[in-house]
């Protein structure tokens, strides 16, 4: 006579949303499925995670069968979501397995490649207005950026007096960074006449 060979064996599969680039705080979602792959029963099937969900002990499964679980975490830095099943089957067979999914959180703040050159005039008036189109920013992560003007912040001097001016670029998940142009006011050009009297002979 002939049997059929009896193997155990116990999947571990995940669903879930996206898992890259995400934000602090941000809240993956999805399920966590257990397959019983083998062909014999799972007895005292028990699951454990890593990330605060419901985990079970002491059931059931049988040949072919699936059981799932909801999968919603917030994510607070790079790292792994990890799920693992161990169970008995029913000829005393222990088998077991872990699952983990990678977890990429946008932590980096973009880079700045552009900032507008830093300039000197003679007349304050002359400085001209903030222009974000002159910053140039990357991010790994966000497509595009928010740059926005901060402001100007005079070291209240003169001949020369230092202005500063600050941009910030921020990206999808408020990471953040900076640059600052400066500008240099100096006269240094003397005054000049615009009405000189006319030399006078007297006896």
């Amino acid at each position: 006579s002939c049997s059929t060979k009896v193997f155990s064996g116990v999947e571990i599969e995940f669903t879930l949303g996206a898992t890259n680039c995400l934000c602090v705080g941000s809240v993956v979602t999805g399920e966590m499925c257990v397959v019983n792959s083998g062909t014999a029963a799972l007895l005292n099937l028990s699951v454990t995670n890593n990330y605060g969900a419901a985990f079970v002990s002491n059931i059931t499964l049988a040949v072919g069968a699936t059981t799932c679980f909801p999968v919603s975490v917030a994510v607070t830095a790079d790292g792994d979501l990890c799920a693992g099943a161990t169970a008995e089957d029913v000829f005393g067979t222990m088998v077991s397995n872990e699952t983990c999914v990678a977890i990429d959180v946008d932590t980096t703040a973009p880079v700045i490649t552009t900032c507008p050159s830093n300039m000197t005039f003679e007349c304050a008036s002359d400085i001209p207005d903030a222009d974000t189109d002159e910053v140039v920013a990357t991010d790994d992560c966000s497509p595009t950026v928010t740059i926005t003007h901060q402001g100007d912040v005079s070291d209240n001097q003169s001949c020369p007096e230092t202005i500063t001016r600050t941009y910030l670029v921020t990206d999808d998940c408020n990471n953040s960074n900076t640059c600052v142009q400066v500008f240099t006011v100096d006269d240094v050009t003397p005054p000049q006449f615009l009405n000189i009297p006319t030399n006078i002979s007297v006896q």
